[in-house]
C-alpha cells in the first residue's frame, strides 16, 4: 500500500504515500505508478465500487473534492496508535490513512504524507513538523496537537491556545485549508475525566482560533457516542 519517496526520512514522515505512489523533485511531490491496487484490504475504499466515481474521469474527481497534496500533522491520535494494520508501514492503519484513500479516489496524483509522531507535546508538534509540512507545500493540513499537554495538572490551556493559535496562523497563511480537531468529552472515564474542564476551555479556544483563521473544526466533543 505505502510507497517511500527520496527524502522522506529526512521529514520523519512515519507513513510518505498512498495508492497513487510518490516520489519528490527537490521539494515537490509528484505521482508515480500506484504502490499496489486499491481494494487491497478488505472494504477498502468500498464506496468507489458503486456511484459515478467508479467510470469518472479527471473533472469528475476535481468536482469531488479539491485537494491534491495533504499532509497530517500531530501524536499518536494521527499517527494511528490503536489501530492495527500488520500490511501498513510501521503496523498502523489510522484514521488519516483512511481519509487519505477515500481522498485519493479518482485524483491520480493525489500525495500524501503522514508526520505525526505518539506522546509530543502540542511546541513539539509545532516546532518539529510544520516546517517539514510547509516544504511539501500540501493544500489540505489536519493538525491535532495539545491532548498531551492537557493531562497535566499545572497545564494552561489558554497559553496552549496562544501557541497553537501562531502555528495554525502560519499553517493557514499558505492558502491550504487547515482542519482542527475539538478533543472528545472523557467526563464519564475515571482518569480522562479529571481533565474535562482544561479540554473545554482549550476546545473553546480551538473554535476561535479557527474562526480567525478559516480554519475548519472537527468537533468530537460533539460525537456523543464516544463518551
Amino acid at each position: 500500500m505505502w510507497q517511500h519517496w527520496p527524502g522522506c526520512a529526512l521529514l520523519h514522515a512515519k507513513r510518505c504515500s498512498l495508492v497513487p505512489g510518490l516520489a519528490t523533485a527537490g521539494d515537490e511531490l509528484v505521482g508515480v505508478a500506484p504502490a499496489l491496487e486499491r481494494g487491497q484490504y478488505e472494504g477498502m475504499n468500498a464506496s468507489s465500487a458503486d456511484g459515478p466515481a467508479q467510470g469518472g474521469s479527471v473533472e469528475y474527481a476535481a468536482r469531488l473534492h479539491p485537494w491534491t497534496r495533504y499532509v497530517a500533522l500531530g501524536d499518536s491520535f494521527t499517527e494511528g496508535v490503536g489501530d492495527p494494520e500488520p500490511r501498513s508501514p510501521g503496523g498502523l492503519r489510522g484514521w488519516a490513512d483512511r481519509v487519505a484513500e477515500e481522498l485519493s479516489i479518482r485524483h491520480e496524483d493525489f500525495a500524501y504524507a503522514n508526520l505525526a509522531v505518539r506522546g509530543l507535546l502540542l511546541g513539539q508538534i509545532l516546532d518539529e513538523q510544520v516546517g517539514p509540512a510547509l516544504a511539501l507545500r500540501p493544500d489540505l493540513i489536519t493538525l491535532n496537537a495539545g491532548g498531551n499537554d492537557l493531562i497535566f495538572r499545572r497545564s494552561d490551556p489558554d497559553k496552549l491556545a496562544v501557541r497553537l493559535d501562531a502555528g495554525v496562523e502560519l499553517l493557514a497563511s499558505t492558502g491550504a485549508t487547515v482542519v482542527l480537531f475539538a478533543g472528545p468529552d472523557w467526563g464519564a472515564t475515571p482518569v480522562l475525566g479529571q481533565v474535562r474542564g482544561r479540554v473545554a476551555i482549550f476546545n473553546e479556544n480551538l473554535h476561535i482560533i479557527a474562526a480567525r483563521h478559516d480554519a475548519v473544526i472537527a468537533d468530537l466533543w460533539a460525537l456523543r457516542q464516544l463518551t
